[in-house]
């Protein structure tokens, strides 16, 4: 007998090119997994493996019942298509859409859903990928930098926001790198490994990159320009740090062992564009459009297009549910203190869920 915690548990420390050998591996056999309970043979509610059919429900998908706790449950319990009136067809298309960069009103289009069931579907779809947690590291030479983008509290309810509301357009009261910007580290290596994470606020340092220092551990060389805190950083790991000179009235794009930053620079164009189609990303959500940007990347890289779906499907049908209010719910990345506790102290007393 399989348990599914120690399943996921093993599966989880897999990296994503492995991760994708082992789903084609079960994928190639004559008569491929169908359901949830032939790898998963536990109740959800109680973790029995004592259970026995119990019928179909309306669309056909199996139900079992536990013998030790009673409680029913189908192959679809507490996975992401738990209530999810959508068929596997829908999904499927819903998922090539967001692949294609689709906006909401044209993937409702196509899907022939409302705005707001995709709205909801895309959440649950990023916040999955999100938790799948592949155990990616950098090896090789990397291309390593930091990328900025506004604090975005969209969907804020007015009496929530810790600050006065701004409208679209306006220029903001800081103007250059400052506490009220997001810090994205961004790298990527030689074999197309990626590494997308919100470090804090403000202008790179140390401390933001040493949070990510087990990513880095078959790392032999490192590409950036000659900001001070990454060659630190690299002394630390113990590698060289080929660097961008700085000249001045002159622009250099390589380093002088021919080196660039090509990669990292195309990295960070998708990310504004992403933040730019979507007319901004709210700060709560922004690290699950960055996990969804950086497995769709590697999806390209490493497989045929038409496969694209159908494999990111299949890691994440069995994933945990998530509810339309839990998609909403989810804490801030960033402490909004640090930024605004000169702006409303009455805001941050009364909201102490902000950290």
């Amino acid at each position: 007998m399989i348990n599914k915690i120690d399943l996921i548990n093993e599966l989880n420390k897999l990296s994503t090119k492995n991760y994708e050998d082992v789903f084609s591996f079960i994928m190639s056999f004559n008569n491929p997994i169908e359901s949830k309970s032939d790898i998963c043979l536990n109740c959800p509610h109680c973790g029995s493996v004592e259970f026995v059919k119990n019928g179909k429900t309306n669309k056909g998908i199996q139900r079992y019942i536990c013998r030790e706790c009673n409680k029913s449950f189908c192959d679809t319990s507490n996975t992401l298509l738990y209530r999810s009136r959508c068929t596997e067809d829908i999904w499927l298309k819903f998922i090539d859409c967001e692949i294609s960069g689709l906006s909401l009103k044209e993937t409702a289009y196509y899907t022939n859903l409302s705005v707001t069931t995709c709205f909801y579907m895309r959440h649950k779809l990023y916040k999955a990928i999100r938790n799948l947690k592949m155990k990616e590291t950098l090896s090789s030479k990397v291309e390593l930098d930091c990328i900025y983008t506004k604090i975005n509290l969209k969907g804020t309810k007015p009496s929530n926001m810790p600050r006065h509301s701004k409208k679209r357009g306006n220029t903001s009261a800081y103007s250059g790198i400052s506490h009220h910007k997001v810090c994205i580290v961004a790298a990527i290596d030689e074999n197309d490994n990626m590494l997308l994470e919100i470090a804090g606020v403000g202008s790179e340092s140390m401390e933001k990159y040493t949070k990510y220092t087990d990513k880095f551990m078959d790392t032999t060389l490192i590409i950036s320009d000659s900001k001070p805190c990454i060659q630190q950083f690299a002394n630390n790991l113990g590698v060289k740090n080929d660097k961008v000179p700085v000249i001045a009235n002159k622009k250099r794009y390589t380093t002088n062992l021919g080196n660039s930053l090509g990669d990292f620079n195309q990295l960070a164009t998708g990310i504004t564009k992403i933040i730019k189609n979507s007319h901004g990303v709210s700060i709560r959500h922004l690290q699950d459009y960055l996990s969804f940007y950086l497995y769709k990347k590697q999806l390209h890289y490493r497989t045929n297009r038409k496969d694209h779906a159908n494999i990111m499907y299949n890691l994440l049908k069995y994933n945990h549910h998530l509810s339309n209010k839990d998609t909403l719910n989810f804490d801030y990345p960033i402490s909004l203190k640090d930024v605004f506790m000169n702006i409303d102290m009455g805001f941050l007393h009364n909201h102490q869920h902000l950290n």
